[in-house]
């Protein structure tokens, strides 16, 4: 198949928007949230260990012959639980430089593991994202960084996008430099 013809694929064209989809859906909020309050939120570390811990049982426990998974693999897919086992000795240790470090640990599992375990889980479950052609891969690289990247600046800059009250609705931590149209009426 030609490159003009590739490109043209409807097949490859559906394949490259579902998955742009479901994984800029994903990323949205997580690069959001990380502008307003600077943090990834604890339940999508939780959800990330989820999803590494039972495709990392299933391969261990041979039920998932599909993924040849060498040791990175292992380590990847494991490294959420080493980050839990860490935050779980976080109460008994008072040492700021520890805590300091847990972030920078959380960070790098994020970066680490949530590439892998989405090739992982899309290996097993999306076989036709493994058959777009590398100018689609390259599109749905590029939709996928340009959505967290606008997540995270309007994130930056969400006293621009959302106002205080809709952080309290949604049952938010209202940040300090939320703009609130109270104040416009009160004022």
């Amino acid at each position: 198949m030609g490159m003009d013809e590739s490109r043209n694929n409807p097949m490859q064209v559906r394949t490259l928007i579902v998955t742009a989809l479901g994984l800029s859906i994903f990323i949205w909020e997580i690069a959001f949230n990380l502008g307003v309050h600077g943090v990834i939120f604890y339940y999508h570390l939780h959800m990330l260990w989820v999803a590494a811990s039972v495709v990392l049982l299933c391969v261990l426990m041979g039920d998932v012959g599909i993924h040849n998974m060498g040791r990175w693999g292992v380590f990847a897919l494991a490294s959420p639980t080493i980050w839990f086992i860490l935050n779980a000795l976080t109460p008994s240790i008072e040492i700021s430089w520890f805590n300091e470090m847990l972030w920078v640990v959380a960070l790098a599992v994020f970066v680490i593991a949530t590439p892998y375990i989405l090739y992982v889980v899309f290996e097993l479950v999306e076989n036709d994202f493994f058959s777009l052609s590398v100018y689609h891969r390259q599109r749905l690289i590029m939709i996928v960084m340009i959505v967290a990247a606008t997540g995270y600046a309007v994130g930056e800059l969400h006293e621009w996008f959302v106002t205080c009250e809709q952080f309290e609705v949604a049952g938010e931590f209202i940040p300090e430099n939320c703009y609130s149209h109270i104040d416009e009426l009160e004022g």
